[in-house]
């Protein structure tokens, strides 16, 4: 019964991540709307420690995984 109260605990974790994620998310969104200027959406945040140190590994795999369609300057 115990394991039961933990993983709802765990998910409800998860569940209030993620939701505060998501409107932080359109809050910055709506911010970078209202200046006017030209803004992309990333999953990643490239100035971010873990992915700085795994960069390499991540974009190996996505040279060798995405076709040429999807693969740009943005990829470099």
């Amino acid at each position: 019964m115990a394991y039961l109260f933990i993983l709802c605990a765990v998910a409800l974790v998860l569940l209030y991540n993620g939701f505060v994620r998501y409107q932080r998310l359109a809050r910055n969104i709506s911010l970078a709307k209202a200046t006017g200027l030209p803004y992309k959406v990333s999953p990643i945040d490239t100035f971010g420690v873990y992915w700085l140190a795994t960069r390499h590994l991540w974009l190996s795999l996505l040279h060798r995984l995405l076709p040429q369609s999807c693969k740009g300057l943005w990829l470099e």
